[in-house]
C-alpha cells in the first residue's frame, strides 16, 4: 500500500507561533529549527505507525516551505521537497492519504494559527459553496484521484473540521485552542506516541473511508472555488481562462475540471 502524507507546520504539538522566514535572527533560526524538528517526529511517526500497519511506500510531501529536517526523516520514506503543485506526486498509484501537522480554516474561533493559504489575505475559501479551508482542498485534491483521505494530525479544531467532512477519518489531536495563539499541548512523546497509533489503524480503516468530493454544478462551469479576500478595492474582471473577480474582495476560479481549478487559487 502507499501512502502519500501531506505536511504543515502550524498543527504540530508545541506551536503556537507564525512561521517567520524573513527574520535571520540566531534566536529566529534557533526557534525554527526547534519547529523543524518538531513536525518531522511527528511526521516519522504517522510514517512509522504506517509501516508497522503494513505500508510498501510512504511518500512525504513538503506543504509547509523550509519545514522538515531531511537529515531527520526516517530512512523509508521518500520525500518531496518543493513541487509544481502543492499536492506534487498525488496520483492514481497512491492507496490513501496522510495529513501531519494541520491546522484549521480562516475564523475558527479556537483554532491554533487558523488560516487558509495566507492569514494576512484570505478570509475565506468556497468550493461550489461548501465552505473548506487547506484541509477541504488537500481532500478534494485527494478524492480526484478516488484516494480515501484517511488520517490528520494537527490541533482539535482541524481535527474536528475534518470529521465535518468525511465520515471515519481518523484523526490525532496533539493541541487544544483557546485562540490563536494558546493552546493546551501534548508533550512530544505523547503526540508521536498518539500519531503513530492513530496512522497504524488508519490502513484498516481505509475501505471505510470514502473519497471526498463535492457535487459538480449542473452546467458550466461545474466547478468554482470563491476566494473571499482582506481586500477591498478587487476591480471586477474575467481573464477568460478561469479567473475572475466578481466583489471589491472577492476572486472566483472555475471550470469543469476540479484539479484545474483547484490550481489556479492555489494547489
Amino acid at each position: 500500500m502507499k501512502v502519500y502524507v501531506f505536511s504543515d507546520m502550524e498543527g504540530v504539538a508545541g506551536i503556537e507561533e507564525w512561521d517567520d522566514r524573513t527574520d535571520q535572527s540566531y534566536a529566529n533560526v534557533l526557534l525554527r529549527r526547534r519547529n523543524q524538528h518538531l513536525l518531522t517526529q511527528e511526521l516519522n511517526a504517522a510514517a512509522a505507525g504506517a509501516f508497522d500497519a503494513g505500508a510498501t511506500e510512504v511518500v512525504i510531501k513538503m506543504g509547509h516551505a523550509d519545514s522538515i529536517l531531511f537529515e531527520e526523516l526516517d530512512e523509508r520514506v521518500k520525500f518531496i521537497r518543493r513541487g509544481v503543485t502543492w499536492l506534487q506526486g498525488l496520483d492514481e498509484a497512491v492507496d490513501v492519504c496522510f495529513f501531519v501537522g494541520a491546522h484549521s480554516r480562516s475564523g475558527t474561533a479556537d483554532g491554533v494559527l487558523a488560516h487558509s493559504w495566507s492569514h494576512k489575505d484570505v478570509k475565506a475559501w468556497y468550493v461550489n459553496d461548501l465552505e473548506v479551508g487547506e484541509i477541504g482542498v488537500a481532500a478534494l485534491a485527494a478524492g480526484y484521484f478516488h484516494i480515501p483521505f484517511a488520517f490528520l494530525a494537527g490541533d482539535a479544531a482541524a481535527c474536528r473540521e475534518t470529521q465535518a467532512l468525511i465520515a471515519h477519518v481518523v484523526t490525532a489531536p496533539v493541541k487544544k485552542g483557546y485562540g490563536t495563539h494558546s493552546a493546551l499541548h501534548l508533550s512530544k512523546e505523547q503526540a508521536r506516541t498518539l500519531i503513530r497509533q492513530k496512522a497504524r489503524e488508519t490502513l484498516g480503516k481505509v475501505p471505510e473511508i470514502q473519497p471526498f468530493s463535492v457535487p459538480p454544478r449542473a452546467t458550466s462551469p461545474r466547478y468554482v472555488f470563491r476566494q473571499v479576500t482582506t481586500y477591498t478595492n478587487l476591480e471586477t474582471s474575467d481573464d477568460g481562462k478561469g479567473t475572475r473577480v466578481i466583489a471589491p474582495d472577492t476572486y472566483e476560479h472555475y471550470g469543469d475540471d476540479l484539479v484545474a481549478v483547484l490550481r489556479r487559487g492555489t494547489y
